[in-house]
C-alpha cells in the first residue's frame, strides 16, 4: 500500500517540560483526564496556527517523520494524534531555535511514546508531514 500525505512539513518535538498553563491532565481543550479518555499518548499540543483558537480541539491528524535519514524510522510509519492541547508561543526564542510554537509556525507537541513511533527518541525535533485524519 502506498501512502501519500499532500501536506507541508512541520517540526514536531517531544514534550520534555511543560509549564502548567493549563491542567496537564486535561489540556487546553478540557477533555477531562486524557489518559482515561483513550487519547493518552496520542494526544498532541498544537501551535497557534494549527490550534486556531480551539476550533481544532478533537481533530485528528496523521503525522509522519520525513526527510531525515538519521532520525526518521525506516519505512516512515505514521501516527494518528488527537488535538487536545495548545502549545503556547515563546517569542523570547527565535522560531527556528526553541520558539517552535511561535506564530505562524505549524508545530505538534506530542508524547515521547507517540514520537518514538515515528522517529528515534534522541532526535527531539524532526520534520514531519501531516494531514487531517477523519
Amino acid at each position: 500500500m502506498v501512502f501519500h500525505i499532500p501536506q507541508k512539513k512541520v517540526p514536531v518535538s517531544i514534550v520534555k517540560i511543560k509549564l502548567p498553563l493549563f491542567n496537564v491532565a486535561e489540556g487546553a481543550c478540557g477533555y477531562a483526564d486524557l489518559h482515561k479518555a483513550t487519547y493518552g499518548k496520542y494526544s498532541a499540543g498544537l501551535s497557534s496556527m494549527l490550534f486556531n483558537r480551539g476550533s481544532t480541539c478533537g481533530a485528528c491528524f496523521e503525522v509522519r517523520c520525513v526527510d531525515h535519514i538519521l532520525w526518521c524510522l525506516q519505512g516512515s510509519p505514521s501516527v494518528i494524534l488527537t488535538a487536545t492541547d495548545f502549545c503556547p508561543p515563546n517569542y523570547g526564542l527565535s522560531a527556528d531555535y526553541g520558539g517552535w510554537c511561535n506564530f505562524p509556525k505549524e508545530h505538534f507537541e506530542m508524547s515521547e511514546a507517540a514520537f518514538t513511533e515515528i522517529a528515534e527518541k534522541k532526535a527531539d525535533i524532526v520534520p514531519v508531514q501531516h494531514r487531517r485524519y477523519h
